[in-house]
């Protein structure tokens, strides 16, 4: 772990007696507050490991310490490990379960991991963002001045195509005047609000000039009428409402989700998420080629993202570009030391190409990375690879 100097402020390994920049004697911080005073330097400082370590130790001798479980997730998020995240806010759940601050980071991880709407009703994605509406309503069960977990609850509402409930959590949003550090959230629920209010407001009708009325004297007796024709009842007409496209999404097909995220890069076109985003959509259509060139400009405007590493080897492997796909994992894995999916998807690459001693390394390092008692596909089917990979290479 390690050690600031309070001195002059240096960081210094784990062990050392004496600070190597001012030579001042180091002793090991025991307090919780002060261990979390110099995770906090260390995150200022850039040495995100460092304070995780930090945090670590100060969990494991004050388990009841909120403000680290705080932060260690909100750190986890920030480097967006994501699923991370979300099993460590689960543990921190188990001993501070009325924390509102948690239940919301673990609606936002939720959400996080599921970025774009979901294609069809039921599906793994769609049950996680419901779930994560249920987090951010717990969230304001227990402080309903919680802003933005108000305006969050509208954005995962959306996604599942629940425009008007969406619509009044972003006015909930609004009301509570959330401050400066929001103004981006409270730019997007005005702009979707004002959206709804112009679909709503149906057209004027066109008015006719009323005829002018004749005095009486000069209007004629009216003739002795006839029985009007009996009159068939005009088919009813229900005039349809405009789709918003979360309304054309929620029944979507794979066209309109690519439709959906040409508009999300036309806003936004920085937005490495978006590039992602639309990749995965390629991919669904077939597109591979162009959903790799996505990935590619992802990387391009951020290069440090685990994530998309990880999606790119995956595609190079559908497309057998096997090398370039290892580099892209081991790319991945560089960035990102705990990267399971890329140990995983590594592994079984290096199978398919019967490099079976590096498969079986690799794999072995994957299982390692999970929790014991965790379940998961990826896990069993790994655990498989493993023992018929051990039965090859004892041959």
């Amino acid at each position: 772990m390690a050690i600031i100097c309070k001195g002059c402020g240096t960081v210094n390994g784990d062990g050392e007696a004496k600070c190597h920049s001012c030579g001042a004697a180091l002793s090991s911080p025991q307090g919780t507050n002060e261990l979390l005073l110099q995770s906090q330097t260390l995150l200022d400082q850039g040495q995100t490991d460092d304070a995780l370590a930090v945090l670590d130790q100060v969990l494991q001798t004050d388990p009841r310490s909120q403000d680290a479980w705080l932060l260690k997730a909100s750190v986890l998020q920030g480097s967006d490990r994501w699923e991370e995240s979300l099993g460590f806010i689960d543990r921190a759940l188990e001993h501070h379960g009325e924390s509102a601050e948690l239940w919301f980071l673990k609606g936002n991880a939720l959400d996080a991991l599921n970025a774009t709407p979901p294609s069809s009703r039921g599906s793994k994605s769609w049950n996680q963002i419901e779930e994560a509406i249920r987090c951010f309503r717990r969230c304001l069960d227990l402080n309903a001045g919680f802003a933005v977990a108000w305006f969050s609850t509208g954005q995962s509402e959306e996604k599942l195509g629940r425009t008007h409930d969406a619509m009044e959590s972003y006015e909930k949003f609004l009301s509570l005047n959330p401050g400066e550090e929001l103004e981006p959230q409270k730019e997007h629920a005005r702009e979707r609000l004002s959206t709804r209010k112009k679909e709503a407001a149906p057209p004027a009708p066109e008015s006719k000039p009323a005829p002018e009325s004749k005095p009486a004297s000069e209007s004629k007796p009216a003739p002795e009428s006839k029985p009007a024709p009996e009159r068939k009842p005009a088919p009813e007409h229900k005039e349809e409402k405009p789709q918003t496209w979360l309304d054309r999404l929620a029944h979507a097909g794979p066209e309109d989700f690519l439709a959906f995220f040409d508009m999300t890069l036309q806003r936004n076109p920085e937005d490495p998420r978006a590039w992602v985003s639309k990749g995965y959509g390629l991919e669904g259509v077939g597109r591979d080629d162009e959903a790799l060139t996505h990935y590619e400009k992802a990387i391009e405007l951020d290069p440090g993202s685990s994530d998309t590493w990880t999606r790119k080897g995956t595609l190079l492997a559908k497309m057998t570009k096997f090398s370039d796909a290892l580099k892209a994992f081991d790319k991945a894995i560089e960035l990102d030391p705990g990267a399971e999916l890329a140990f995983y998807r590594k592994g079984v690459l290096q199978q398919r190409i019967d490099r079976f001693q590096d498969a079986l390394q690799t794999l072995r390092q994957f299982i390692q990375l999970k929790p014991p008692d965790s379940e998961c596909h990826e896990l069993a089917d790994a655990k498989k690879r493993v023992e018929a990979l051990e039965k090859k290479t004892a041959r």
